[in-house]
């Protein structure tokens, strides 16, 4: 596979992996880093064909408020509105329009569509089919595609989110060449995606880090390698956040626990959905660190399309 972000075929080996999480296959899956931009990339990596197998009909995200503790789900729903408000800050206005790309149960539609913004003109894509009819049934503009697939109007979205999915594009660089193109002038896309140069990246970098979700994370990158893709198209950098990382945290110790140890029972325990105090712990952990401007596993950055674009 070439480089998603800058195309080369230039890379040396970086770590490897299982899927420590869903156990959906037994392969050994390896990351590779691009000589020439940095970005950790998966290769070989799963066929699109296969992406029902990878991605399970008890994927986390399919059914997130289900799963997730109702606590933890309440807080993470507190978080979610300050994240947005964050958003509309950068973007400078309520977005008149907005698409999700990854949309999920459709917890960012509904924020969205809370704040005033019509079902009409609240969008989203979403590769789980009845994820995608439930929130079609409920009004919004949602369909099972891909980014790169889908057809959307240019110039149209004030503002567009891939929370946890720029990371399992094929090709980033054509994610935000898409996106580009249907960002009205002034729009702003935001995107949370894992840093690979987070301290637990380093520690649990050989095989455990849960920031690889593999083999479903096909690219990993920092900030200096998404702006170095991200400038040439015509973007401007608009802002970036530190966000927590305890989920990843908590994979970390559960991969290395179950998996390195041995300690099976020990290790589910350590399952972020199960562990509610310590999955408190790591985000306040975390939070600090962020405040301190210290790297945390992920990093909510945010691009704009100029005005005169």
């Amino acid at each position: 596979m070439n480089c998603g972000v800058c195309g080369a075929n230039d890379c040396e080996y970086f770590a490897s992996s299982y899927d420590f999480e869903y156990e959906t296959c037994g392969n050994r899956w390896t990351f590779v880093r691009c000589r020439r931009c940095e970005n950790v990339y998966l290769n070989p990596r799963p066929l699109v064909k296969d992406l029902n197998v990878i991605y399970p009909s008890n994927y986390y995200s399919y059914g997130y408020e289900s799963t997730v503790n109702k606590l933890a789900w309440k807080v993470k729903a507190v978080l979610d509105r300050l994240t947005f408000k964050k958003i509309i800050d950068i973007l400078g206005y309520p977005p008149r329009s907005y698409l999700d790309i990854g949309c999920g149960s459709g917890r960012y539609l509904r924020l969205i569509n809370g704040l005033g913004v019509g079902k009409e003109k609240v969008f989203g894509l979403e590769l789980d089919g009845p994820a995608a009819k439930r929130l079609k049934d409920e009004g919004f503009m949602v369909e099972k595609e891909r980014i790169e697939d889908a057809e959307l109007p240019e110039n149209f979205f004030d503002l567009v989110t891939l929370f946890s999915v720029i990371e399992h594009v094929e090709s980033p660089k054509a994610c935000l060449e898409k996106i580009y193109k249907i960002l009205a002038p002034g729009g702003v896309v935001c995107f949370e995606a894992p840093n690979i140069k987070s301290l637990n990246a380093s520690l649990f970098r050989d095989y455990h880090w849960g920031g690889y979700h593999t083999p479903r994370h096909w690219n990993l990158f920092s900030l200096d390698t998404i702006t170095k893709v991200a400038r040439p198209m015509g973007y401007e950098f608009a802002g970036l956040k530190r966000s927590t990382g305890h989920a990843f945290w908590l994979w970390s110790f559960h991969h290395y626990v179950k998996y390195q140890l041995g300690f099976k029972k020990l290790g589910e325990l350590l399952n972020p959905s199960k562990c509610l105090p310590l999955v408190a712990v790591a985000t306040l952990v975390d939070t600090i660190r962020a405040k301190l401007g210290q790297e945390t596993d992920n990093s909510i950055i945010f691009l704009r399309k100029p005005r005169t674009a």
